[in-house]
Order: C-alpha cells, then structure tokens, then sequence
C-alpha cells in the first residue's frame, strides 16, 4: 500500500501520466485534453528518436530527453514552460560540467543527489501551485541526474550536447504549438461547466434546506462536499491556469473574470449554507419563505444560461424579471425587521434575516454579472 502511494505521488509530477492516470479512461476521450496532449508528446517523441538517429551531434540522447521534458506543459502557457524547461535542461547540463571540472566524481555525485533531491521534495509539496512554477525545479533536477552516467566529456562534446538539447527542445515546442493546438476558450468551457452544474444542484438543495428547514442536513453536506471536492479534486480540469503568468493577454481579464465571480458566487453559497443551519424565528421566517424560493429559482434560471452557454455553447433567450423578486424580497424584509439600528443587536433573528436576504441579493448580482457578460 505504502508502495502505492509513493509510485502515486511520482507519476502526478509528469503531467502525461498523471493525466491519463487520474482522469480516466471515462474522460480520456479522442477530444479530451489528456489525449490530445499525450498525442502531441509521442509525436514528438517519435520525431525526436528519427532526429537523434540521423542527425544527433552528441549521441548522447540529450535530444529525445529534451523533447519529452520541454512538451510536459500545461494548457495556459504551454510557449512559455516550453522555453522556461529549455533554459532549465541546459542550466542543468552546465551546471553538472562545471561540478565536474571542480570536485571529484564521487563529490559530483553527492551533490547531484543533493539537488535532484531538493528539487524533488519542492516539487511534490507545491505541485498544487497555479503557477506551476515548481515544476521547473522537478525538470532541472532530473536533467542533473540524466549526466550521471554521461563519461567526461570535453568541450566540444558539450557544446554538441547543447546543440542536441537546442533541437530537441525545439520539436517539443513545435509539436506542442502546432499538433494537437489546445483551444483555451474550449479547455475554459469544459473545465467550468462541472462547476456551474454541481453549484446549480447545490442551489436546489440549499433552497429546500432554507424553505423546509429539516432536520435531515445530510444531504446538504454531501451537496456541499461535491462543490468543494470539484473545485479542489477536480483533476486538471478546474481552469486555474488562468492564472499562469503569461496567459494570454488578450483574453487574461475576461477568464479571470468570469473564474473569479464564480468563486465569489460560490463563497456567498457557503455563507447561505450557514443560515439553513440556524434556528430563526419561524414566523418571521414564514412570511419570507415563498420570497426567499422564487429568488432562489431565479439564481437557478442564470446558472443555467451559463450551463448551456459553456456546455453546448447557446446563448438560451429568456424574458424573466431579475429584479423585482429582489425587490419584493427586501420589501418583505422592512416588515419584519424594524428601520431603527439598534434593535438589530437586540435581536439576533434581525441580524441573521438581514444578512441572509443580502447575501441572496449578493448572489443575484454576480450571477447578472456573468450572464450579462456572455459575448453573443
């Protein structure tokens, strides 16, 4: 079992086995992501061999490791990790001639070990990063510990290597620009509709929590789980790589737009969460239960504009009234609660229905947000 875990943690630092391993041969698809790249890779894997057995300066297999390290990208930048692992594969290859032209080859040794090591853990303890930064670390270790059984090697011999490793380099990049090209408005779609989908059932349950107020809040958990686990266990498949430095520029501020309305929405469905927990005023409650429904349908109505929008990419028509039910809800609320501030501290049921109505109103405004947003 330990075994498991450890070979686990191993294969999630290379993105194509990780990908095909943790996604699935449900979701591995002729269209998925995960096939296209692992695609893209074995082209240039093949490609880099027939090069290598032709052309190689060095013999030394520099080209086809450079290749495959330099095609290990993710979706939102892949141009610029290819040129960031290329600058990192031939720092390594020069570092480790430097160390053996100072320190003996028993001391090279150690501190190559020292180093694949230190790069290793870095990697594995941040490869959550949204940058994906620490990645580059993993490719540098295993770059140093490739020259380990390299014989020693001359000047010019070196200078063949890099050759190798500049060539190499180069066809993982073309292969990943050019076969396979990831579409990122396609890739941003599939990885926010899963979100949008299990947010609209969450909507469901939370208003029949809010409006019934069973004792049974099981279900409510486990709804409210399955919108944590998608956007922290989704695997690969949550678009944070829009976040990558260097994203493009021409479409950074309308993903980031989107993502980060749809994690505030999120956000203000977790502070609802907790007023379907609390014991409120049952008659005051009453008089705003059936509001409190219809708003809550409302929201519904908007998150599955931006489903069929992102699934089946429609923009579906709808002639509802968005604000007067807010509007209605609020009148409702000065009913109840009274204008003078200081009997909102006296009664806490005040306080509660106050910031619960908000909150509702909160969520209808992003969601206006992001259908409004939607391009035609």
């Amino acid at each position: 079992m330990a075994t498991n875990k450890i070979i686990a943690k191993l294969m999630m630092l290379f993105r194509l086995p990780h990908q095909i391993l943790s996604v699935g041969f449900s979701n591995f698809t002729f269209n998925s992501f995960a096939f296209r790249h692992a695609a893209s890779i074995t082209i240039a894997m093949v490609l880099a061999l027939v090069v290598n057995y032709y052309v190689s300066f060095s013999e030394t297999g520099w080209l086809v490791l450079a290749a495959f390290l330099v095609g290990q990208t993710t979706r939102g930048t892949p141009l610029r990790q290819g040129f960031t692992a290329f600058f990192a594969i031939n720092l390594a290859f020069l570092l480790a001639m430097c160390l053996g032209v100072i320190f003996s080859p028993f001391e090279v040794l150690i501190l190559i070990a020292i180093i694949f090591t230190a790069s290793f853990l870095f990697a594995l303890f941040n490869r959550a990063s949204k940058e994906r930064n620490s990645y580059r670390f993993l490719i540098f270790g295993v770059s140093l510990l490739a020259v380990i059984p390299m014989p020693e090697q001359s000047w010019q011999s070196i200078r063949m290597a890099v050759i190798d490793i500049a060539i190499g380099s180069g066809i993982g990049i073309l292969c990943n620009q050019f076969i396979f090209r990831i579409s990122v408005v396609r890739e941003f779609s599939e990885g926010i509709t899963p979100v949008l989908k299990q947010l609209n059932n969450y909507n469901t349950v939370l208003t029949n929590a809010l409006v019934k107020k069973t004792d049974d809040v099981s279900v409510l958990l486990q709804a409210k789980i399955q919108v944590e686990k998608i956007l922290v266990v989704q695997q690969d498949m949550y678009p944070e790589w829009i976040y990558e430095v260097g994203f493009n520029p021409g479409l950074r501020s309308g993903f980031r737009f989107f993502l980060l309305t749809i994690e505030r929405a999120t956000e203000i469905f977790f502070s609802l969460d907790y007023y379907a927990y609390q014991e409120i005023n049952k008659d005051w409650l009453k008089m705003l239960i059936d509001s409190i429904e219809f708003s809550m349908e409302k929201n519904s109505e908007l998150i599955k504009i931006l489903i069929a929008y992102f699934a089946e990419n429609k923009l579906l028509e709808t002639h509802s009234d968005f604000t007067s039910d807010i509007t209605a809800l609020e009148v409702t609320l000065k009913k109840i609660v009274p204008d003078q501030l200081e009997l909102l501290d006296i009664m806490p049921d005040y306080m509660m229905l106050t910031s619960l109505v908000r909150d509702i109103k909160d969520l209808r405004q992003l969601l206006l947000q992001l259908v409004t947003a939607l391009p035609s």
